[in-house]
């Protein structure tokens, strides 16, 4: 095997539980706003998911305020009245939001070693850098590539700038893995060949089918999508609030019926097992 001199790598659920983050911080808010309002969970879910929609995200900062149901009972008090709830959610971030196991050590050691580390993820820029700065990883990342944050109230979010070393490139809006072109222009822009890289991500529909179409060697990150079996429930949580348009679900379907068997080159348990092919060199 060649030689491995980048890792390209898919960022939640691959360096981070994003899943494991989004339902501690939602359900935390969620309650609170329950017992604040006295409102259905049901009725409130139903707006939640109308204002992820037209923002393209199921993490949009401004939500509560932007519930029509919230804004009839509240009006103009309703960031004080839902201030709990919004202190419930930073709460639950604050000791939900850490690494894998080993991601940190890993990633210092092939920075150490000269290896050239890219992420690519689907999420809205300002979110994930800030995950990034808050984790302490961002100086381990050369560059990030992900979509733009095209809404005005992320824009304004978006104008507290972060300090951070990390280089940020904006992919394509409405563009989604799997994106062969993407990767590809991704690796022209880094000056690298397939055969020198390795992709790592948890999905093998999105990440491993891509990888794949491209040519570069494709790691399974095993270890994040335990939660799709083991907490079922809460996974319908995400699914009742998502972001995603019936075109989005629609496309996400006919994707699991066409690419069903992605085979990745490796799987890995943990992140230190992708290591070792950074120390490979021609046979």
């Amino acid at each position: 095997m060649t030689r491995k001199i980048a890792l390209i790598t898919d960022v939640d659920n691959t360096l981070y539980d994003w899943f494991d983050i989004w339902h501690s911080c939602f359900t935390a808010m969620l309650d609170q706003t329950i017992e604040i309002s006295g409102l259905p969970k049901e009725v409130l879910l139903r707006d939640i998911q109308q204002v992820f929609r037209r923002h393209h995200t199921s993490e949009y900062s401004f939500v509560l305020e932007e519930c029509e149901v919230l804004k009839e009972k509240f009006g103009d008090d309703i960031r004080d009245r839902l201030d709990p709830a919004i202190q419930a959610f930073r709460l639950a971030r604050s000791k939900s939001l850490r690494l894998y196991r080993g991601v940190k050590e890993g990633l210092t050691q092939l920075k150490e070693n000269n290896i050239k580390i890219i992420a690519y993820t689907e999420s809205l820029q300002y979110y994930t850098v800030a995950r990034l700065k808050a984790l302490e990883i961002d100086g381990l990342i050369d560059v990030l590539y992900s979509p733009p944050d095209s809404e005005s109230r992320l824009i304004e979010l978006k104008s507290k700038k972060i300090d951070t070393p990390l280089k940020v490139k904006t992919t394509p809006k409405q563009e989604f893995k799997p994106n062969p072109r993407i990767l590809r222009a991704i690796l022209e822009e880094n000056k690298l060949e397939p055969g020198q890289c390795i992709y790592l991500g948890d999905s093998e529909m999105k990440d491993i089918q891509m990888a794949n179409d491209v040519g570069v060697f494709s790691v399974l990150a095993s270890y994040g999508a335990l939660h799709f079996e083991s907490r079922p429930d809460d996974y319908n949580l995400l699914r009742a609030v998502s972001h995603w348009s019936d075109e989005d679900i629609l496309r996400e379907k006919n994707l699991k019926e066409t690419k069903l068997h992605a085979q990745p080159d490796s799987v890995a348990e943990s992140f230190a097992d992708i290591l070792p092919f950074f120390n490979k060199s021609d046979e």
